[in-house]
Order: structure tokens, then sequence, then C-alpha cells
């Protein structure tokens, strides 16, 4: 029979398998609780009731199929029932995300003092940013609000940037509440080792949502068709707007340049990125994608694939130009091609960038990291004898 909890993890994302950051950070955040003496719980969802020897509570995912504020109320009416459970055991709660802490932060439920947030994407401003009409707008400016009311709701919240940092500060959330761990790499999964008949391929890896900008692959690849490069593009992932970038290539009729995997599995990637050479980053420019590090890029640095990016403000805060990444102009699919052409036409350079962000991708060992995080919580280290 399974000890009650003294601690409770808690993710909206996929935990077994793992999908993305969200899920990996959590896990991670769970094992060094329970390596420090704490009785630990994972709520998440999850096809499996152990994570690396963590009891998993699974609880459906909130859906971004279809109302993606509809599913997260349900999803925290689900979250709040097995609360009511755990929290008579349990003295601390991480959260990962203000979006599963909506119903906690009304009710009042868990005292502040055992709350606590890992928040590596505001999902209210995604929303905000999005919204295309009045009333669209008032619910983002309404989200919003909400989001910092659950934050502010906390003992302690550790973020994925200074920028978001700053973000927060400016929407009320005292300074002194809040700390910066970035993403990191599990760096003894990745290999700088390339497969044979890599040096020309592309590549983005990850989810295919509009907030990722894959789109603005397609006139990037009909453009270094039209100056004819020789490349392949490789997009491993799924999302809901792939379809539409498939109805794009083949408009474009770019079916013979472009791979799609659909969905691969996180234990697929350092394999998939063996077979690309120049991994890209093509997020458009808004406040939203201004916070956030992205996992793919410490997953390219740690796989010596070369970065060409956006200049996404927290990406600034880590990486430099020239020395460990190329920048693009922000949505001109031109200047993504002609910053794609130049690497792959100078494997000098390529090799240069790719060995810049191999060298910067050991700054980010997970090892080093997640301790910094649950440290930030105020839960002990153990002693070591």
């Amino acid at each position: 029979m399974l000890q009650p909890p003294d601690a409770v993890v808690v993710c909206h994302d996929l935990v077994s398998p793992l999908v993305g950051a969200g899920g990996i950070r959590t896990v991670k955040i769970a094992r060094e609780l329970a390596d420090r003496g704490r009785v630990v719980t994972i709520v998440a969802p999850s096809h499996s009731d152990m994570v690396e020897g963590i009891p998993v509570i699974s609880i459906p995912a909130p859906s971004k199929l279809r109302s993606a504020v509809f599913s997260a109320v349900k999803f925290n009416f689900r979250l709040f029932s097995t609360f009511l459970r755990l929290r008579k055991s349990a003295d601390l709660f991480v959260i990962h995300n203000a979006l599963a802490g909506l119903l906690v932060a009304i009710t009042g439920i868990i005292p502040r003092p055992q709350l606590m947030y890992d928040i590596t994407d505001l999902h209210a401003e995604y929303y905000r940013v999005a919204a295309t009409n009045v009333f669209t707008r008032m619910l983002g400016w309404l989200f919003v609000r909400l989001e910092v009311m659950i934050i502010k709701r906390s003992a302690r919240v550790v973020v994925v940037s200074d920028t978001m940092k700053q973000h927060l500060c400016r929407l009320g959330v005292a300074e002194q509440m809040i700390d910066v761990v970035y993403d990191g790499v599990t760096l003894e999964r990745f290999s700088a080792e390339k497969e044979s008949g890599s040096n020309r391929t592309i590549g983005h890896v990850g989810l295919v949502d509009k907030q990722h900008g894959v789109g603005l692959l397609v006139p990037m690849a009909a453009k270094l068709r039209r100056d004819g490069v020789d490349f392949d593009l490789r997009v491993v992932g799924d999302g809901r707007v792939l379809d539409s970038v498939k109805r794009a290539v083949r408009r474009e009729g770019l079916d013979d340049f472009l791979t799609f995997t659909g969905h691969v599995a996180h234990a697929e990637v350092p394999g998939q990125l063996r077979k690309i050479r120049v991994g890209v980053i093509p997020r458009p420019v808004t406040e939203a994608n201004d916070m956030i590090i992205t996992l793919k890029l410490m997953e390219y640095w740690a796989s010596g694939t070369v970065v060409v990016a956006a200049p996404l403000k927290a990406i600034r805060e880590i990486a430099t130009e020239g020395e460990n990444i190329i920048f693009f102009e922000p949505g001109n699919p031109d200047s993504l091609a002609a910053a794609v052409a130049r690497l792959l036409d100078d494997p000098k350079l390529c090799r240069r960038i790719a060995g810049g962000g191999y060298e910067r991708s050991r700054d980010f060992s997970w090892d080093t990291l997640v301790p910094q995080i649950v440290d930030s919580f105020g839960v002990p280290r153990q002693d070591v004898d």
C-alpha cells in the first residue's frame, strides 16, 4: 500500500510517455523532491501509474483541439477533487503553470505557504495575442488578470526567463516572490554526431501550433528552391496547424523537399536530431513568445545542431549572435532563407556555430537546474555522509 504523500507535483502535460517540456520539468522536480526525502505523488495526464518510481494519479489532459478555455475549466474541477483528498497528508503543492491553479486560487483550499508554481508559459498571454475581435480581446484582458491573481496567491514562483519575471512584476507580482531558472536538457541523451547525408537538412522539432510559426518554413523553402539551394526540410511533430502547413507545401509544389514525421515520442528526439544539421525556431515575436526559452533550443544545442531563430527576448538572454546562434528578421521568410543558405554553403561557419551551441548547452544541464528549482521552494537538501 502506498504511503500518503507529503508533496504533490501537478502538471497539465502528459508525463508518461513524456511529450513536452512541461512534463519533463514536472517529473524531474518530483524526482528531486523524492531524493530529498519527500513522499511524492504526481497528478497529471499519464498512461502509467508510476513514473521514475513515483506514483501518478492520472487525470485527462485539457484539450487543445476544441474550446481550450472550457477544457481548462474541466481540468481544474478534476484537479480540485484530487486536491481535496491529498491535502489531508500533503504540505507542499508544486503546480506547473497557472492553468492548473484556477480553483486552488479561488477557493483557497491549499494554504498559501504550501503552494508553489513552476511557470514556463503564460497561457492567458497566448489567448490575448490571438484575440481577433472586441469580445475576445476583453476576454484576453480578463484571463491575464485571472492568471496573475492565481500566481499572486502562492508562496513562491519559479519562471523560465528574466523577461517573464519582469512581465509579471509589471502586472503586480512581487519581485521577491519570483526566481528565474531556465529550461534545461538531459545532456547524456544527446550526441553531436550526425548521420551521413544530414549536412543539408533543415529541421523543426516540436509542436506545430500557430504560436510556433512553422508556416514560415513554406515560403522559406520556396525561396531556397528559387535560389537553387540544395536542401531537405524535416518537420518533426504534429499540432493544430500541421494540416494547413501540408496544404501550403502542396500548393507550392514542395512535396519533394519536405518530410513530415508526425508525432514522435520524446525518447526518439535525439535520433531525429541526428538527421538535422540546421534547426530553426521560427516563432513570431509576440509578448507571449518573447518570454519563453523553448526546450528545442537546448536540444538543438546539445545535439550539435546549428540554431537559426527569431530574436525572442528570452532567447537573447542566453544566446549570442554569431557564437551559438544565428538570428533572422522575425516573420521574414527571405531573411530566414538567407540565414539558412549561408550556413548550408559555409561548412566552417556551420561547425563553429554548432560547436558554440554544444558548449553553451553544458550550462543548462537538468542536473544543475532542477535542484535550483527545488531550492527555491524551500525544501532542504539531504545530508550526504
